[in-house]
C-alpha cells in the first residue's frame, strides 16, 4: 500500500516515471495481529515489580496516570476490558446493579466512547479487585468529586495504553512484540473457556458481538448472578498480591517506570 502510493506520487504529482507499474496490483495480507494470551510466569514477572507489590506509583509528570497505573492492569486481569474501556471510566462507573458492585463500560459521559454497542456493559467487581481495595479507592474520590474521572492525574486517556507499553518493555523477559495489553483480553477469555464458561457469557464479559443466532442473541438473558459466577472463575495461582492500598508511607517509583 506504501509503496504504490509512492508510486502515484511519483508519477502524478512529481511526473519523474511515465506510468504506476504497481497499478491494479493487489495483494492479499492478512490484517490480524497475532496475539497471544499472557503465560502464567509472564504475569508473576509483570505483577512482581514494586507497582504492584508496594503502590510504587510512578509520579503524575512521568505517566499522567498515577494511580491508574496500578489499577488498569489489574482491572484488565479480572474484566478482559480494553484499555481505552479503563482509562477512561469515572467515579460513577463504579456502582451496583441487583445488589452486586459493577463496573459499567459506557459512552454516557463528556468523552467516552465504546467500540460497538455491544461494547456497553456491566461487568461485576471481582472479589480479587475488591480485596485489593478497588472500591475503596472509588468511594474516597466519590466523596470528593462524584462525578470525576476514576483517573483524576490521567490528563488523557490514550496516555495509558502508551505508558504501559514502555513500562511491560521496561521489565526483563516482557519485550516480547505482541505482549501488550491487548493480550489480557486473549488470558481472560482463555481463562473463561477453560472454566467452562459459556461463549455468550464471554461476550457479554469481554464487549465481543455475539455472533450467534437472532434467538440466542434476543432471547437468552444473563442476570448479574451469571456474570459474576463467570467473573469468578478468573483465578491466577501465579501472581502473589497483598493489599497495598492505601499506601501507609510515601511513594518511590522505581527508575523504570
Amino acid at each position: 500500500m506504501y509503496v504504490n502510493a509512492l508510486l502515484s506520487f511519483a508519477t502524478q504529482e512529481l511526473e519523474v516515471i511515465p506510468k504506476n507499474p504497481w497499478q491494479g496490483l493487489h495483494i492479499e495480507v492478512s490484517q490480524e495481529v497475532t496475539r497471544v494470551p499472557w503465560t502464567d510466569l509472564q504475569l508473576q514477572t509483570l505483577f512482581s515489580q514494586p507497582l504492584h507489590q508496594s503502590y510504587a506509583v510512578p509520579p503524575e509528570e512521568r505517566s499522567g496516570g498515577g494511580p491508574a497505573t496500578y489499577w488498569i492492569p489489574l482491572l484488565g486481569l479480572y474484566t478482559g476490558a480494553r484499555i481505552t474501556e479503563l482509562a477512561q471510566l469515572r467515579v460513577s462507573d463504579i456502582t451496583e446493579a441487583d445488589g452486586v458492585p459493577v463496573i459499567r463500560i459506557t459512552d454516557e459521559g463528556e468523552g467516552q466512547k465504546v467500540k460497538t454497542t455491544g461494547s456497553r456493559r456491566s461487568l461485576p467487581v471481582h472479589s480479587e479487585l475488591i480485596r485489593l481495595g478497588l472500591l475503596d479507592y472509588a468511594e474516597g474520590l466519590r466523596q470528593e468529586n462524584p462525578d470525576g474521572s476514576l483517573w483524576p492525574l490521567l490528563q488523557n486517556p490514550k496516555l495509558m495504553s502508551a505508558w504501559f507499553g514502555r513500562y511491560r518493555k521496561s521489565i526483563p523477559g516482557l519485550e516480547g512484540k505482541w505482549l501488550d495489553f491487548h493480550s489480557l483480553r486473549h488470558t481472560v477469555r482463555t481463562k473463561l473457556a477453560k472454566a467452562g464458561v459459556a461463549e455468550k457469557t464471554m461476550d457479554a464479559i469481554t464487549g465481543h458481538v455475539d455472533g450467534g443466532s437472532t434467538g440466542r442473541r434476543v432471547y437468552t438473558h444473563l442476570d448479574m448472578e451469571d456474570l459474576q459466577q463467570a467473573i469468578e472463575q478468573l483465578s491466577y495461582g501465579s501472581i502473589d498480591l497483598q493489599r497495598v492500598y492505601p499506601p501507609t508511607r510515601p511513594n518511590k517509583p522505581t527508575e523504570s517506570l
